[in-house]
């Protein structure tokens, strides 16, 4: 399984989720931290398997598309958009 998404608490989730009344795209989206996100899929009994991290600086310094890096933000000052690929673990059982 792979997410991919914007950390709530970084400046752009913080922007996203403040005006997403307005957008289409993000109207009915809800943001969420990183802490959580990657809690949700282990608690079902899945293994991260990688976390990658990219837009590490303000969109307006942006002048081109980021890689993604190795590694996970914990903080809203590193990563402001996450990756994680998960997978079940080796017994292949999977928490319903």
């Amino acid at each position: 399984m792979l997410i991919g998404f914007i950390d709530r608490a970084s400046e752009i989730g913080q922007d996203y989720d403040a005006h997403k009344a307005k957008n289409v795209f993000y109207r009915d989206v809800t943001f969420h931290p990183v802490d959580e996100i990657g809690r949700m899929p282990r608690d079902a009994g899945l293994l991260a398997h990688a976390w990658r991290q990219t837009l590490t600086r303000p969109l307006a310094e942006a002048t081109d598309f980021e890689p993604l890096r190795p590694g996970a933000a914990r903080r809203s000052r590193g990563a402001q958009a996450q990756m994680i690929r998960w997978r079940a673990p080796s017994s292949g059982r999977i928490a319903a």
